[in-house]
Order: structure tokens, then sequence, then C-alpha cells
């Protein structure tokens, strides 16, 4: 056998080497769970993570009961989320990390970046890095969603019901 053969084998068997860790590494990733806990952050998370893993009656319950727009059944929100997919759906192939920018007593606002992946191109690395703001305010002692610029309609904030 020649040197170029033998370096082009351990070439091909390094590239493999890595795919094959980069395979077993995100086999093992934890699957994300809800938090539970009452404060902005936690509910942000699980609402998030409850739109994701389509967990519509979790979600539903992280709105805020005093959106003049709020469906006043779970399957209205049902038939809006599914009227409007394409706000919604992203999210199923991102992961999210959730961190507090502001709070006051009853309103707080929490940023998330979300991290979108993609088939990667030639020239793309095969993910895409978002920021957005979640507003928060305390409801009974509970901390609900009130607006967002993404993963919410802007519908819920209007005084008519969404179409």
């Amino acid at each position: 056998m020649s040197k170029t053969d033998k370096m082009l084998i351990g070439i091909v068997a390094g590239i493999l080497l890595v795919v094959l860790g980069a395979v077993l590494v995100s086999l093992n990733q934890p699957e994300a769970e809800y938090m539970d806990d009452n404060t902005p952050e936690a509910v942000t998370h699980d609402y998030l993570l409850a739109l994701q893993k389509e967990d519509y009656p979790r979600a539903y319950t992280s709105l805020s009961p005093d959106l003049p727009g709020l469906p006043k059944t779970l399957e209205d929100f049902l038939e809006q989320i599914q009227y409007r997919s394409w706000m919604f759906e992203s999210l199923a192939d991102s992961s999210f990390v959730v961190e507090p920018r502001s709070r006051s007593e009853n309103r707080a606002t929490v940023e998330v970046k979300i991290i979108t992946f993609y088939e990667p191109g030639l020239f793309s690395g095969g993910s895409v890095t978002n920021q957005f703001a979640i507003y928060l305010k305390l409801h009974n002692g509970m901390w609900k969603v009130t607006n967002s610029n993404n993963f919410f309609s802007s519908c819920w904030l209007d005084q008519e019901p969404c179409k």
C-alpha cells in the first residue's frame, strides 16, 4: 500500500470518527423538561417548551387572562395556533435559552435566544440565532405571558377576536 493510500484511509477514518462522535453527543443530550417554577424565566421557558412539544393546553395556561383577544377556550386557542402555524413552526427545530432582562414588582421582561438548526449548505453553518423579548405580568400571584415578538399572536392583544 502506498503512502497516499494510507493517508487517504487515515483522513476518511478521522472524518468518520468525528461524525460518529457528533451523532453520539446529539443522541445523549437530555430531553428538555418543564421548570415548574413561578419565576418569569421559568414561565417563559415552560411556555416555549409547551409550544415546542405541542402541549397546547400547557401553553394556553401560560398566557395572561387579561389579554383582550385571548381565545375564550382551549379549542379556540388550538384553532388559532393551527391557522397561524407559520408563527410557531420554527420552534420545532430549535433550542432556546431564557435570560432575565428586567423585573419590577409586577412586570418582567425576559430575553430569549432561539437557535434554529437547518441543513447546512456549502457556505453556511447550519444554524441561525435570533433574540427577542417576552413580557410577563403578575396575575393572582402567578407570572403570565402578556406579549412577545415571536411565538405569540398579536391579535391576542386586540379587543376583536382573532379571525
